[in-house]
């Protein structure tokens, strides 16, 4: 027995504005803000990177933005380049992804 997905894919957002608006996304995402935990009050980050991922973890580390004046936030671009990891991190946070509830199982299609 087979099952297959129907998946609908778009193609990536990749104006500079939104881009430059997915760094700024993810940078406060790596911000650490007062959480309350069973430890006591903690800084914590809301977006966490496993030690796993040793090159998404050496792209974060090692990104680079040029040190010249920019003249809007959109020209700000990495010059780094090995960023492969940060680029798939910015798309997905330029389409705004949320949760949302799962569909129901009779989306799927079963071929035997």
């Amino acid at each position: 027995m087979r099952c297959v997905l129907k998946l609908n894919f778009q193609p990536a957002r990749k104006s500079e504005d939104i881009l430059a608006a997915a760094r700024d996304c993810i940078s406060h995402m790596l911000r650490t803000d007062r959480v309350m935990t069973e430890y006591g009050e903690q800084q914590l980050p809301r977006l966490y990177v496993w030690n796993t991922c040793s090159d998404t973890r050496w792209e974060f580390e090692n990104v680079r933005y040029p040190s010249d004046k920019i003249e809007r936030p959109s020209d700000e671009r990495p010059k780094t380049f090995r960023k492969h990891a940060l680029d798939c991190f910015c798309y997905l946070y330029a389409e705004n992804p949320r949760f949302v509830s799962a569909k129901p199982a009779q989306q799927l299609e079963v071929i035997l």
